[in-house]
């Protein structure tokens, strides 16, 4: 009976410490999903749209070409919609094995002016692809007040996560 209660609270205890170090207190994510899609009337051309939480534009809408000038290269850019974001960071792409897109080589992420831009260049342009995009935030300073007088709610978070 002990061991049973002791196993709980290691598995508590380990749980939460793994949690509070990937998401810290005042800090919340929310994911993007940027589906580019191959116009078959254009072969130069694919149309992205965005969609996530509070979030979706529609196809084509707000991408932009950027010319390269270290690179002589044009690259097309498409917002995030994660401009007040501290951390941002692509976490999928699908299909998981396309060769064509390889990551910092020919796709990634940068922040321009009030937004983070998903951008492609070379072949990956063309190609049909989804990308997921983990964007985190700090929570604003009421939640995080209310989470510092009350840390139980901080650990009813984390074990509705699992």
């Amino acid at each position: 009976m002990w061991l049973c209660s002791i196993t709980a609270v290691v598995l508590l205890f380990c749980n939460g410490n793994a949690a509070e170090q990937s998401t810290p207190i005042g800090h919340h994510y929310q994911s993007r999903y940027v589906k580019c899609v191959h116009e078959l009337n254009n072969n130069f051309r694919t149309s992205c749209s965005v969609l996530g939480k509070k979030v979706t534009n529609k196809s084509g809408g707000q991408c932009l070409d950027d010319f390269e000038l270290a690179l002589k290269n044009v690259r097309t850019m498409c917002p995030t919609y994660c401009g007040e974001a501290d951390e941002f960071e692509i976490v999928h792409k699908v299909p998981p094995n396309n060769h064509v897109c390889i990551k910092f080589h020919n796709y990634g992420l940068i922040r321009r002016k009030k937004d983070v831009y998903l951008w492609r260049r070379g072949e990956c342009k063309n190609e049909t692809i989804t990308f997921t995009v983990n964007c985190g935030f700090t929570s604003s300073r009421k939640n995080l007040e209310r989470t510092q007088n009350d840390p139980s709610l901080y650990f009813r978070k984390l074990l509705a996560r699992q």
